[in-house]
């Protein structure tokens, strides 16, 4: 939490002093601070099960059982929300099935093609319904689960946001790959894809998502790339970034651009706002832990759902919301975790020779 803290205060006077706290509207500021409460949940996960407490008392047992009651209702509550999300759309007339399934948005009364949010939400909802299957114990809870999880990917790809979809499948598929019941969930999950892929295929010119996704073949990616090198170049040119960093928001203010334009690159945005000497440790620390995590936090699902935020952060984030640095502290948290672990292995091995 002190590193969280840390660096918020030493993003935002650093933003000051550089004009690029007046990009920063109020809103981002609460969602940034917010953000903390997300850390303090993430990494409340993990300690949990590392707490070994005394023998407790009547009023401890009291409170525990309270506290095991409030987890089972909030572990009913989430599947149950992205379960009555499709009736609530179907009967908003949101979503439609005939002829050709679809998705209506609106936005400032004009229709738009695709929606970011909703196409995030329904992929965070088939990692959910991903993760609960593939920890459950018996053989038709498990296929239900996974039906489950491919009506939301599907859902997700009616979005038509490519990278929030991708990005889902991608952590489904990790999932998978990582559990031991993943013979089973892919010769059940990977089929249905496909399958829906080849439907989704037949009605190409009625799908916002294979239309977006074709343009990626054409180098189109929405000037992601060119953002990306624009950082590289800053750094190149601003010494002061590139030392010690400077702070939110540098990067519009150096290119003249408007706050939308920030580097869509959570990496690259961090080294512009921290510098190499917090900024390079920092994004060191992230994807280590991100590897450690696979192997030894995959039974948490906050790290699937932070990794998806993660990979969201890697092709549009920016540093200023309610999950982006919350996501950075958590993973490199785990870098931490290991480079700890690493280390004491370390001197054991020295000790013992």
């Amino acid at each position: 939490m002190i590193i969280h803290v840390f660096l918020l205060i030493y993003a935002l006077t650093l933003s000051a002093l550089n004009d690029g706290y007046s990009l920063i509207e109020g809103r981002d500021v609460l969602f940034t601070l917010l953000g903390i409460f997300v850390t303090l949940y993430a990494l409340g996960e993990l300690d949990r099960s590392h707490l070994s407490p005394p023998s407790p008392t009547p009023l401890d047992t009291q409170r525990s059982l309270i506290k095991i009651r409030f987890n089972v209702n909030f572990n009913v509550l989430l599947p149950v929300l992205f379960v009555i999300t499709p009736f609530i759309l179907f009967a908003t007339e949101s979503l439609i099935l005939l002829p050709i399934p679809h998705l209506l948005f609106s936005l400032n009364d004009n229709t738009s093609l695709y929606s970011q949010g909703t196409t995030a939400y329904f992929a965070i909802g088939s990692i959910v319904f991903i993760f609960l299957s593939v920890t459950a114990k018996n053989f038709p809870k498990r296929i239900t689960l996974l039906f489950l999880s491919l009506v939301m990917i599907f859902l997700s790809a009616l979005g038509g946001a490519r990278g929030d979809f991708l990005v889902g499948v991608i952590v489904v598929l990790l999932i998978i790959i990582r559990f031991k019941p993943f013979k089973i969930g892919a010769l059940i999950f990977l089929p249905l894809f496909l399958l829906s892929l080849s439907y989704l295929n037949i009605f190409a010119d009625d799908f916002v998502i294979l239309r977006r996704l074709s343009v990626l073949g054409d180098g189109n990616f929405g000037l992601r790339d060119v953002l990306l090198y624009q950082s590289i170049d800053l750094l190149a040119e601003e010494l002061k970034c590139l030392i010690m960093g400077c702070g939110f928001n540098y990067f519009q203010i150096y290119y003249g651009y408007n706050y939308g334009m920030y580097p869509h690159n959570i990496f690259a945005e961090a080294l512009i706002t921290y510098g190499i000497f917090i900024g390079v440790p920092l994004v060191w620390l992230v994807i280590v832990g991100m590897v450690y995590g696979f192997f030894s936090y995959h039974r948490y699902f906050v790290y699937w759902v932070l990794l998806y935020f993660i990979g969201i952060g890697l092709k549009s984030g920016s540093l200023l919301g309610y999950t982006s640095t919350a996501t950075l502290v958590f993973f490199a948290y785990l870098g931490l975790s290991y480079s700890r672990k690493l280390y004491i292995q370390l001197n054991t091995r020295t000790s013992d020779v």
